[in-house]
């Protein structure tokens, strides 16, 4: 059964239980476009608001900001003490990451237009943008729903870091990296101890405990083979 349905070339992200009305995020993303040409237009974050008794299949959109980079991913952490409505984690083709305060956005200028690049409003909505903190695309971002300051970014070149949003000069590795050298493609929280994070890439799949600083399974796609 359809419930909504929205086309946008973007990756998109849902707003946390505790956020409050059902919102789902969605930025331009950076690969090319279904008919295979490259998109040159500004790229746009956006949030829709999800009302499941609205009988019309369009989401309505709440907000929509132009920011300077694509996505390769996107994810919404879990509200802390300094961003209650959670924060949006974005990944770059170039190595880099963008946080956004949604609560900013939300709020800006009445729901409407907002311009990111206009120096009044950026420093409310982007909360930092660092460039070149990994080695090539930043395939996946992921919070940790229970220490809420924290999240994982994985990239190209085995790259693993761990970030506190109220430090983001300091990130951390869980352990050396795994050999060989390939990307990691995805990583999730374990969502019930705060410590242990999972990593894959193609054809391994690794879990890591923070507390080590180690890994402490690799399972390969062979071993799972039966």
């Amino acid at each position: 059964m359809l419930v909504k349905e929205l086309e946008r070339f973007a990756y998109s992200a849902w707003s946390p239980a505790s956020f409050g009305p059902t919102t789902l995020a969605t930025l331009t993303a950076e690969e090319e476009n279904l008919s295979g040409a490259l998109d040159t237009s500004t790229p746009v974050l956006e949030l829709f608001q999800f009302h499941p008794q609205d009988p019309s299949v369009e989401l309505s959109v709440k907000v929509t900001v132009q920011v300077t980079s694509r996505a390769t991913c996107l994810c919404w952490g879990t509200p802390t003490a300094s961003f209650p409505l959670g924060i949006l984690i974005s990944g770059t083709a170039f190595g880099g990451l963008n946080l956004y305060n949604p609560n900013s956005v939300l709020y800006s200028a009445d729901g409407t237009n907002l311009n990111v690049d206009d120096q009044s409003s950026t420093a409310a909505v982007v909360v930092t943008s660092r460039e070149n903190v990994h080695t090539g695309v930043v395939r996946c971002v992921d919070s940790n729903r229970f220490q809420t300051n924290l999240f994982a970014s994985v990239a190209d070149e085995a790259e693993i870091l761990i970030w506190d949003v109220e430090k983001m000069d300091q990130p951390m590795s869980p352990g050396n990296k795994l050999q060989p050298i390939e990307p990691i493609t995805t990583a999730a929280w374990n969502p019930r101890v705060q410590h242990i994070l999972a990593t894959a890439s193609a054809g391994h799949c690794t879990i890591w405990d923070l507390r080590r600083s180690d890994p402490v399974v690799h399972l390969t796609k062979a071993m799972c083979q039966v």
